[in-house]
Formats: structure tokens, sequence, C-alpha cells
């Protein structure tokens, strides 16, 4: 996974949903939250982009970082356990 800049919806939490972030420096608009879960200390959503193609965005909560993973891309689904 790495570093990412996120936008994101906050409502009871800062990081309730992502709606768009940068990767490789491209924004990339969130047009929908596949699946979200949470381990501790972290919030993950694995979301669709505009044009479908799927990103894992990952919130620390001790870091306060967010950092993404291309999960078809070589390398970064390994990273990010999927």
């Amino acid at each position: 996974m790495r570093p990412a800049l996120v936008r994101c919806h906050s409502g009871h939490s800062y990081c309730d949903r992502p709606v768009a972030f940068l990767y490789e420096g491209v924004e990339h608009e969130v047009g929908l939250v596949v699946k979200e879960w949470r381990e501790p200390g972290l919030s993950f959503f694995l979301v669709e982009d505009m044009y479908h193609k799927r990103f894992l965005l990952c919130y620390n909560y001790r870091n306060t970082e967010w950092s993404v993973a291309d999960p078809g891309r070589e390398g970064d689904s390994h990273e990010a356990g999927i």
C-alpha cells in the first residue's frame, strides 16, 4: 500500500466515507463503496472509481494517514492482503 491523499465525507467520524483520492498523480472519484470493514486502529474501504476500477483505501487512526492499493496491480494486491 502507498500513502494517499483522500477526500472523504465526515459524519460520525472523520473517515465515514471516501469520496475521492489521488493515485499516481490522478484524482479518482469514488463511484461506489463495494465493501467496508474495520480492524483495530484501521478502516478499510474497497471502492470503485467512476470507471469501475477497484482500489483499496485504508485509514490508520494511530498515524492519521491514508494509504491506497490497486488490487489489480502486481505487488499491490499482495501488500494489501487481498
